[in-house]
């Protein structure tokens, strides 16, 4: 899709990492006033090829798991003094 491979040129050409939000944009961007869908460009973007970050544990369940860790962080010093 010639309307994607615009937007990478002129996207990767400032920077080495981009997200598909901005992909996605810059496509609409140029693409204005084309026969052109979303649900096309996410496809597109999705079987580009492209390296991504794996995903970041972002669930309810990380998240809970992490509050809990912090809250039950030992409440003394190695001096054994409670801290105020």
């Amino acid at each position: 899709m010639a309307i994607v491979a615009w937007a990478e040129q002129h996207l990767f050409e400032r920077r080495s990492v981009v997200q598909d939000y901005e992909l996605v944009s810059a496509a609409l961007a140029r693409g204005r006033g084309n026969e052109l869908t979303l649900s096309d460009l996410n496809l597109h973007i999705g079987n580009g090829g492209y390296v991504r970050a794996p995903a970041r544990a972002s669930s309810p369940r990380a998240r809970c798991w992490t509050a809990n860790w912090k809250s039950s962080w030992p409440r003394t010093t190695a001096g054994g003094v409670t801290p105020r």
